[in-house]
């Protein structure tokens, strides 16, 4: 009988096994009872996983995230390429330094000095 590991399992519960590797667990199943415990197991949790986030699954999308992926479909549909570099650079113009930068540069100078 060939070793099945844990990762094999895993992907045998996720139905993610070729047909070869499937053939290979569940021979090992019908040999092993601590193999077929282990398989059990993993459907159950994946079961309970399911059943606590099938909810969550089925929200619908929050209304601003909507809107924001049909702004950037529109804007991709009509070739429109923002310039963000220059928004950046608006930005970092308009802040400048303020007392935390100051207050940084001092106390690394204070530091330095002694």
């Amino acid at each position: 009988m060939k070793k099945v590991s844990e990762p094999m399992l895993h992907a045998y519960v996720d139905g993610e096994l070729d047909a070869d590797g499937a053939a290979v667990v569940e021979q090992a199943m019908r040999e092993d009872p601590a193999v077929a415990a282990k398989v059990a197991a993993e459907r159950a949790l994946r079961e309970r996983l399911r059943q606590a986030f099938a909810p969550v699954l089925d929200e619908p999308l929050p209304g601003r995230l909507l809107a924001a992926t049909h702004a950037t479909a529109t804007a991709q549909d009509a070739g429109t390429v923002l310039p963000l570099q220059a928004a950046r650079d608006a930005r970092a113009a308009r802040r400048g330094w303020r007392w935390p930068e100051w207050t940084a540069l001092a106390a690394s100078l204070a530091l330095g000095v002694l």
